[in-house]
């Protein structure tokens, strides 16, 4: 069944689905799970548990096992923001806690004064004791004492009927982590509106290299899993163990045209008014030699926008859907739908953006794109993350800038552009617009059958590439 399908069926009937299903899992050979229910080491433990199953027995299928390394080290960090401490004093007033409630008004209070001269949007490094040196400072107990009384807080908060979730139970949850490591971590603080301190994982192995030494063995796969050499390292396999294996695809080379397409970048010096109408006059003259729907990925919504502003003063004969930072998922379906209503009606240009939910893990099928413009490539100015993760990466494998910033990019432009071909029968052009494409170390992330020529005007490509199929 469709995990909506049990959640309906269990609601009429009064039963947690959870529950159903981990019955109904005990007797199973194979189950899908989130990757939550595995990487996350005190949730994979109980759910192992409950389905009274050994991971040493186990065979770990990974699909999209690019998205393992980031989602780990989302799974392994958390945060402590202004709004939940607030939250937190609230609780304990409730409850009568009035020594706890003011601590717990501090620890806002700190937030408050580590950010002070910060700008919004600003960040900084903190440093383990910076914290723990306030906190004892300004609430005059101990931290350890401090943090065991914020953990009773949340126990006495959870007892109360009806209650679900405790923000001291979150508050404690952070402060416990704020004990740990320095190795592998960063701890950052960041000016918003709600202002939040975070401890945030670099190092996706310390949680999934405990997972795969002890499965009975794993498989890992995806379209974009390049370079293999640098997951491996990530992921901390031992040698030994690991086959490291890349497949041709199984699709009819002659269905697909690639094309490097010169002459544009979005690399941050190059930005400019100029190089966005060159990007339009080019999505201009290419959807004029393409029959049928076209998906334009960008890197970001702010270049997405300065194109468009620039495209629609030309006179474009498809119309442009635009995908939108705060869309819904209904409202996003709908746009989804509207671009398969318009294939075999003169065809539409969607604009989209990369690492997006329209240019990852949407399924356009029956053909439903002609070409997939990938216009540069997702490469911000790093933020104190990522430099961190830069920084960590040079440390422990000499590669901080292919693997915590050129390669993680790559791989979101190149999830894009397998939104073109998705079945045996399907026929389409990729064009990867930016000059680095071409550029030795980006390559290495470019499957091996994916073959391509380089030009600065792909209109005769298209024009000859497109007469030559057969729908």
């Amino acid at each position: 069944m469709h995990n909506e399908e049990i959640v309906k069926k269990c609601s009429d009937r009064r039963l947690c689905p959870y529950e159903v299903c981990i019955e109904a899992g005990k007797k199973a050979n194979v189950i899908i799970c989130d990757y939550f229910h595995i990487f996350s080491p005190r949730i994979r433990e109980a759910f192992l548990g409950k389905l009274e199953k050994e991971l040493e027995d186990c065979i770990l299928v990974v699909d999209e096992a690019h998205n393992l390394p980031e989602r780990i080290r989302g799974l392994l960090s958390i945060s402590l923001s202004e709004y939940t401490a607030k939250m937190a004093s609230k609780e304990a007033a409730v409850l009568g806690r009035r020594n706890l409630k003011e601590d717990l008004e501090d620890t806002e209070a700190i937030l408050k004064k580590f950010s002070r001269g910060m700008k919004e949007g600003d960040e900084r490094f903190v440093a383990k004791d910076e914290l723990m040196q306030a906190i004892e400072e300004r609430t005059r107990i101990s931290y350890e004492d401090f943090s065991a009384s914020v953990d009773s807080l949340g126990d006495e908060t959870l007892k109360i009927p009806g209650r679900y979730r405790s923000y001291a139970r979150s508050v404690y949850n952070f402060l416990e982590s704020w004990r740990g490591e320095d190795v592998g971590y960063a701890r950052i603080l960041k000016k918003k509106k709600n202002t939040s301190l975070e401890y945030k994982c670099l190092d996706p192995a310390l949680s999934c290299k405990p997972v795969f030494d002890s499965a009975h063995s794993a498989v890992l796969m995806s379209g974009t899993l390049l370079p293999l050499s640098m997951y491996s390292n990530l992921f901390g396999f031992n040698p030994d163990r690991v086959r490291e294996t890349k497949y041709r695809s199984p699709f009819p080379d002659e269905n697909k045209l690639g094309l490097i397409i010169t002459g544009v970048t979005t690399r941050y010096t190059k930005r400019s008014g100029d190089m966005y109408r060159r990007y339009a006059e080019k999505i201009a003259r290419i959807s004029e030699n393409v029959a049928g729907n076209l998906a334009v990925f960008h890197p970001a919504y702010h270049i997405m926008d300065a194109i468009c502003r620039e495209l629609v003063r030309s006179p474009l004969k498809k119309p442009l859907l635009m995908e939108r930072k705060e869309m819904t998922k209904g409202q996003k379906k709908a746009l989804y739908m509207r671009l398969a209503r318009m294939k075999d009606n003169g065809g539409a240009i969607l604009m989209g953006v990369q690492a997006g939910s329209l240019s990852e893990g949407v399924d356009y099928a029956g053909n439903m794109l002609s070409a997939v413009l990938i216009v540069g490539l997702p490469l911000e100015k790093p933020n104190l993350e990522t430099q961190a993760l830069i920084d960590y990466y040079d440390f422990k494998f000499q590669r901080g800038w292919d693997y915590g910033y050129i390669y993680p990019a790559m791989n979101r432009s190149l999830q894009a552009a397998g939104r073109c071909i998705r079945s045996e029968t399907d026929k389409g052009a990729i064009l990867l617009m930016d000059d680095r494409f071409r550029w030795a170390n980006y390559r290495k992330c470019l499957p091996d059958d994916f073959c391509y020529k380089v030009t600065e005007t792909p209109e005769e490509h298209l024009r000859k590439f497109f007469s030559q199929q057969r729908y």
